[in-house]
């Protein structure tokens, strides 16, 4: 997410550097046409591009400050809780997409977490989408510090059997969007989490049975969310 943080800010420095720019341009050439400046008026004009510079800039430190804390309010929530249930993941189910586009995604996570307390969802970028294949949508929150994710297809055999086909993507601590799961039989995707020397393996999948998100892993230290509730995943 400090990706879309630094953009946010470049922008606020482009757009008041053009303004003062701007201004100042149009002073000069106003000043121009009816006096000239002393060297004690140039100088009194340059400090004043100075201060009005540093004031923007100021006021762009304030802007990423509280966006940041924002973010990391929500997500230092939701990985809070989850460590207190010693899981090393969170994943919640977004919802079904016709498509994968950005602009559609966006639109399902809105319609799903919209009013939730999970803001980090809100601003979900292209470089946060990583898609496998299918119309199933999942968040997925790495927990450590320190993980490593390795997001690869899976297909079958010519027995039947799931294979791992290839790395689709890797992936460190920040949360992402995955689009997956062509069938409703079986997940086409293996999640591999690599921390503090162990290795956890895992794969998303709607439940036939009732409709709700269910793991397919060895494991069950893996936290599930929507944006109400926030609750350990527990095999029916």
């Amino acid at each position: 997410m400090n990706q879309k943080i630094r953009k946010r800010i470049l922008g606020f420095l482009l757009a008041g550097s053009i303004i003062v720019i701007a201004g100042c341009e149009s002073k000069n050439k106003t000043d121009k046409e009816n006096a000239i400046f002393t060297k004690d008026e140039l100088e009194k004009q340059e400090e004043s591009v100075i201060q009005e510079t540093s004031e923007i800039q100021e006021d762009v430190t304030t802007t990423q400050q509280e966006v940041e804390e924002q973010e990391d309010a929500s997500l230092q929530e939701l990985r809070t809780k989850a460590k207190q249930e010693n899981c090393y993941c969170a994943v919640a189910y977004l919802g079904y997409v016709e498509d994968n586009s950005l602009q559609t995604v966006r639109n399902r996570i809105t319609e799903e977490f919209g009013s939730s307390a999970y803001t980090f969802l809100e601003d979900i970028q292209e470089e946060d989408l990583v898609v496998v294949g299918g119309c199933d949508l999942y968040c997925i929150v790495p927990i450590g510090d320190d993980v490593k994710v390795t997001v690869e297809r899976v297909g079958l055999d010519d027995n039947g059997n799931p294979v791992k086909e290839e790395v689709i993507a890797q992936r460190e601590k920040e949360p992402f969007v995955l689009v997956c799961n062509e069938s409703d039989i079986m997940s086409n995707v293996a999640i591999t989490m690599e921390s503090e020397n162990q290795t956890y393996e895992f794969s998303p999948y709607i439940s036939l049975k009732d409709g709700s998100l269910a793991i397919q892993s060895d494991d069950t230290n893996i936290v599930t969310f929507d944006k109400d509730t926030i609750e350990k995943y527990k095999d029916q």
